[in-house]
């Protein structure tokens, strides 16, 4: 289920490029030289910095002082062109903690990823709290709703949607007619979505490009929701 999910979004790889996603998911989270990952695998020093510069571009593997550390993307790869097992480093990645429901919110966020035609280096899925703008856009018919239009179980669906709410404290709130759905991060509120009950008869382009749209998130932002509502 999970390579069907994220099939068209995970990059083919090389032999020797995988071959450094597992080297370099073993050194997580130390900063590795990729002289030691040559040193470690069997192939030449040209095909391993070759590889290395490729997984880089892809996002796979970002330069750090003192060498090369893993991102979350190469747990996904890893478990994609290789075994499931490698998913057990997304909870470390994304900072989590064990918690049930990871493995059906990354077939959530696969299949949204996939619908939406984003490529794995072009989604902003590093950070966890980034991850749920990819979903958002199929929820508003509930789980149901979700499932069926990215080829998912209702029960997937809510077992991710549990996740994410978990995670975020994401919810609905209404701030003079508007709904907002809002996410925590990093001890901040943050705007996920804008709905507006007037929108197609105000005359703007989008909820966002409306003045009153504005004031609003601008007074969330600024901290004025409190945790109460």
């Amino acid at each position: 289920m999970f390579r069907e999910t994220w099939r068209g979004v995970v990059p083919p790889l090389s032999e020797s490029a995988l071959e450094l996603v597992k080297f370099f998911l073993g050194e997580y989270p130390r900063p590795t030289s990729i002289y030691s990952a040559y040193r470690a695998l069997p192939y030449p020093a040209s095909t391993i910095y070759k590889s290395a510069r490729a997984l880089k571009s892809l996002r796979i593997l970002r330069e750090e002082t003192g060498g090369y550390v893993a991102t979350v993307k190469a747990a996904i790869v890893a478990a994609y062109h290789l075994d499931e097992a490698y998913l057990s480093y997304v909870e470390k990645f994304w900072g989590l903690g064990p918690r049930r429901g990871v493995y059906s919110y990354l077939l959530l966020l696969g299949a949204a990823l996939r619908r939406l035609g984003f490529k794995l280096q072009e989604a902003y899925i590093c950070d966890f709290y980034a991850t749920p703008m990819y979903i958002i856009p199929f929820l508003s018919g509930g789980a149901a709703e979700a499932g069926r239009k990215l080829g998912l179980e209702p029960a997937v669906v809510e077992e991710a949607l549990e996740v994410m709410r978990e995670a975020t404290a994401l919810r609905e709130v209404y701030v003079d007619g508007l709904r907002v759905l809002l996410l925590r991060a990093g001890g901040r509120h943050v705007v996920a979505d804008v709905a507006c009950s007037k929108f197609g008869k105000c005359g703007h382009a989008s909820p966002l490009s409306c003045p009153r749209a504005r004031r609003i998130i601008t007074y969330i932002a600024g901290g004025g929701v409190k945790e109460s509502i």
